[in-house]
């Protein structure tokens, strides 16, 4: 897992490493969490882009993260909230190619090891 402190760091850590899954904060301190998501997706379609947020979302970002799939987590959240969210996101593409659920997590497993 990596953390950024602000948006240029957590560009410049995208840009360079490409993460599978990455978990955006809404309020940003120099940016906002759901453009910066929109601007990642771009770069990389087949990244997970989830979004938090203690406050809400206006009906139009809501729209646009159910169009672009970007989970919204609601604060306060444990861990395992995240960790669930992205394993059922990558158990469901492994079983797609791996042709079973069990074939699916082993691979999730063998990645995580």
């Amino acid at each position: 897992m990596l953390i950024a402190e602000n948006a240029g760091q957590a560009r410049r850590l995208f840009h360079t490493l490409r993460p599978g899954a990455v978990l955006l904060d809404y309020l940003l301190g120099d940016d906002d969490g759901l453009k910066l998501g929109l601007e990642f997706q771009a770069h990389a379609p087949e990244a997970r882009i989830v979004i938090m947020t203690g406050g809400g979302l206006s009906d139009d970002e809501l729209t646009i993260c159910a169009d672009r799939n970007f989970p919204i987590l609601f604060k306060p959240f444990l861990a395992h909230d995240v960790l669930n969210l992205i394993r059922g996101s990558f158990r469901r593409t492994f079983a797609a190619t791996a042709g079973s659920i069990n074939s699916a997590e082993q691979g999730i497993r063998a990645d995580s090891a």
